[in-house]
């Protein structure tokens, strides 16, 4: 790391918050429009006004997740274009999109999970009802599992990428020495 890119950090950290704070106004004010007309259809009796407030709490923190994941892969890329930067960046992008993919798999196996047991069981829920709270709660189970499992999954990656770096650095220096 250069000496030009140490004295660069407060900037990194100041479009990092920027880039947090944009992302957090796009979520919440996405989700202060559509969760009124769409969330009141799942979330029961709730007035306007308390609608318009869960929708920016959701959406603004969906918005916060993404922008961290923006502004960290922006500070990789700014401190320099070395491989190895890229290699970190890729790792923590990869990590995310598991975690992300393991509680989306997660919540809609509750949505299709809990209105059919709930039919066979005779639940008083209605079917929207039954849909939101398995997705909520196979979602929230998936997402106790999902970052441990993304974890390894990263850690098994990077151990074969460097086996396999190591077995061609190998052989590349057999065949150099018989070439001699």
């Amino acid at each position: 790391m250069s000496a030009d890119s140490i004295r660069r950090w407060p900037h990194y950290l100041g479009g990092g918050l920027f880039v947090l704070l944009e992302c957090w106004t796009l979520g919440a004010l996405l989700g202060a429009t559509l969760w009124p007309k769409f969330g009141a259809r799942l979330d029961g009796g709730l007035t306007e006004p308390e609608l318009i407030l869960l929708g920016v709490k959701y959406f603004g923190g969906l918005g916060l997740y993404l922008g961290a994941q923006i502004a960290v892969i922006r500070a990789f890329s700014s401190v320099g274009r070395s491989v190895q930067a890229a290699a970190w960046c890729s790792r923590f992008f990869n990590f995310h999109f598991t975690v992300l993919g393991i509680c989306a798999l997660g919540a809609l196996l509750g949505a299709v999970v809990f209105p059919l047991a709930g039919s066979f069981g005779g639940s008083l829920k209605t079917r929207d009802e039954l849909v939101v709270l398995g997705a909520r709660t196979g979602g929230f189970f998936f997402l106790v599992w999902a970052p441990g499992f993304a974890l390894v999954r990263e850690f098994i990656r990077a151990a074969r990428r460097r086996s396999a770096r190591a077995l061609r650095e190998k052989e590349d220096l057999s065949s150099d020495s018989k070439a001699n």
